[in-house]
């Protein structure tokens, strides 16, 4: 009942919205008050383009937060934040979590430190920071649409980067690169990394490329809506086969997961261990849900609701509770600051040692 007020609320003040920034703030504030992934806001266009945020990457370290990666020459990578608005970044971050709902703390302070970053209702921030050659200064740092550098991952989406061995980041593949993918490596994979954080569909599809004698399939079970805004009438439940040109028991894999490993990256590591099929390193995943059908609204954005599930042969639930890796492997400033990531670093020596044990 609650959340049905707030839903009304929010669908009355993004009809009023006039700009599609009104309309993101509006929708934005609704967001933190769900479950993790519950709520996701769709656009058909380009609004990542109206998308405004801190020109630094901010990532929690070591009990540190450190700028990773940053566009302003004032205020370099390897920076610790230690206030924030003459507040300090523990207690702004907290004050920010009172009205967040999270799985997990670790994952709270995740969308916490997304919350900083793009806050839509200040063009800017004043930061005090400790730089790396050990000075404090404090800088007003405006929010400027200059985000892509930002964005570009230091790995490939997909590499061999030994004999046999080969990297795939899930989140940069759609089903078609990841079928032309198998398409034209799979007489030569030998062992696979594979990145299963943040949140990314094209992960259910990784299955079909592969043949294996007891994982026969997952069942979706997904509400059927007759209209958009209507209450579900009854469950669809919808099998994905697994087929492909591939032996998935004859493959090393390795995956990787943490706090951001959610919907349905989480139920398939479940998956994956309940076939005794790989070995997962990282940090604990935040059982979080994934979404289903979708709520139209102004400017060309699209509201999308989740109420799916996920479950074995056996009818054992995949989505929703966190997955706790068998290796934990944490972050560290140093890697982070080579441009270098930690998790994935220890993921292909892993595959390697695996792959050398098994000649």
């Amino acid at each position: 009942e609650r959340i049905d007020k707030l839903l009304l609320t929010a669908f009355k003040e993004s009809a009023a919205a006039i700009t599609k920034n009104d309309l993101i703030y509006t929708i934005s504030k609704v967001l933190a008050l769900f479950p993790d992934n519950a709520v996701r806001v769709w656009s058909n266009e380009q609004v990542s383009e109206l998308l405004k945020g801190l020109p630094i990457n901010i990532s929690y370290i070591e009990d540190k937060y450190v700028i990773t990666k940053s566009l302003s020459s004032d205020l370099p990578a390897g920076s610790q934040i230690i206030k924030v608005n003459q507040q300090s970044i523990d207690s702004y971050i907290e004050a920010i979590g009172m009205r967040i709902s999270a799985s997990s703390d670790e994952f709270k302070r995740l969308k916490a430190i997304s919350i900083l970053k793009y806050d839509y209702s200040k063009s800017s921030e004043i930061l005090e920071v400790l730089l790396p050659n050990g000075n404090k200064k404090a800088i007003e740092l405006k929010r400027t649409a200059e985000l892509d550098s930002l964005n570009i991952m230091n790995y490939p989406a997909a590499e061999q980067y030994a004999d046999g061995a080969f990297y795939i980041d899930f989140r940069r593949y759609n089903e078609e690169d990841l079928a032309q993918f198998f398409k034209a490596n799979h007489s030569q994979i030998r062992g696979l990394v594979l990145d299963m954080r943040g949140y990314n569909s094209i992960s259910e599809f990784f299955f079909k490329f592969f043949k294996l004698g007891n994982l026969k399939h997952i069942v979706w079970q997904m509400p059927y809506f007759a209209e958009y805004n209507a209450p579900y009438s009854a469950f669809h439940l919808l099998p994905q086969y697994v087929k492909g040109n591939g032996k998935l028991n004859e493959c090393k894999l390795v995956v990787i997961c943490d706090e951001s490993t959610i919907g349905l990256n989480e139920s398939n590591l479940y998956l994956l261990q309940k076939n005794q099929m790989a070995t997962c390193i990282g940090r604990s995943s935040s059982g979080c849900p994934s979404e289903v059908t979708a709520y139209p609204l102004p400017c060309g954005l699209t509201m999308s609701l989740s109420y799916i599930s996920a479950s074995d042969d056996a009818g054992n639930m995949l989505i929703g509770n966190a997955y706790v890796p068998e290796i934990i492997v944490n972050y560290d400033i140093s890697t982070a600051l080579q441009s270098k990531d930690a998790l994935i670093e220890k993921a292909k020596e892993i595959l390697l040692q695996k792959i050398t044990e098994q000649k």
